[in-house]
């Protein structure tokens, strides 16, 4: 395959209120966090439970409508795709971020 498929399914749970930016020239960007649990039994048969947290980027109207539509708590079926990227913070300090960026979203609660 020569230029690969990028598709991310999300089903999980607001774990911050929508943080809604304007970015200048008409641009808005919403962030939120998607948790998500991961379950499975260790080798001693005892069942575990693990928490996965996703950033998650919406752009322009979806952005805006995710702001309106969510709050923390609300239960979100998301598709997307995986956005790497490299970020000097105000502090100098170089760090890597895997985000989703949203492309489709719907409320399930």
């Amino acid at each position: 395959m020569k230029n690969g498929y990028n598709k991310v399914i999300i089903i999980g749970t607001i774990a911050n209120d929508p943080e809604l930016q304007d970015c200048g020239n008409d641009r808005k960007v919403c962030t939120i966090s998607v948790s998500t649990i991961d379950s499975h039994t260790d080798k001693n048969g005892i069942r575990k439970e693990e928490v996965d947290y996703h950033k998650v980027v919406c752009w322009g109207k979806i952005g805006e409508k995710v702001s309106i539509m969510f709050q923390q708590g609300d239960e979100i079926f998301l598709e997307g795709k995986l956005k790497n990227r490299n970020h000097v913070q105000a502090d100098g300090k170089k760090i890597h971020v895997i985000e989703i960026v949203c492309i489709n979203f719907q409320k399930l609660n």
